[in-house]
């Protein structure tokens, strides 16, 4: 079995044994407060699925042979791969910076960007569409508190 698919199995066994430990912590808090702003269940259900995603990938590795190959994974797709990861680092630090609405604006112009949309006509149209559809299914339909930055 290759290191790399024991290092990503114990990564997804982490970060979901933490988010069920977390679900399970927050879920004793019984006051006013975490009613309002809680995660809800949806922690549990995460972490759940990570662990089961990390048995699967693990069992399902353990299938193939021990030589080498090609993964099908181009350059060009590494580097959207990682320009996508760098566009949500800084996407991050915008949304304390900006508020949820201009950040995520600018999150889905560099996203469609790298998802191959050149024309920036069509680009801003789609990334304010799908900033206005987020914002309506989170804050309007799941009552999410999305954080306002220092501008808006």
């Amino acid at each position: 079995m290759k290191r790399t698919t024991l290092i990503e199995c114990a990564v997804f066994t982490v970060i979901g044994a933490a988010g069920v430990l977390e679900a399970l912590r927050l879920g004793k808090q019984h006051n006013d407060l975490y009613q309002m702003m809680g995660p809800g269940m949806y922690i549990l259900g995460l972490g759940l699925v990570l662990l089961v995603a990390a048995v699967v990938h693990l069992r399902l590795s353990g299938r193939g042979t021990d030589r080498p190959r090609d993964d099908g994974v181009s350059a060009a797709m590494r580097r959207r791969t990682f320009g996508l990861v760098a566009l949500l680092c800084v996407n991050n630090v915008l949304i304390d910076v900006l508020g949820y609405a201009a950040a995520s604006v600018v999150f889905f112009l560099g996203a469609y960007w790298l998802s191959g949309v050149r024309s920036w006509v069509q680009n801003l149209m789609l990334s304010l569409v799908s900033t206005a559809v987020f914002y309506a299914v989170f804050v309007q339909l799941c009552s999410v508190i999305f954080p306002e930055g220092l501008l808006f």
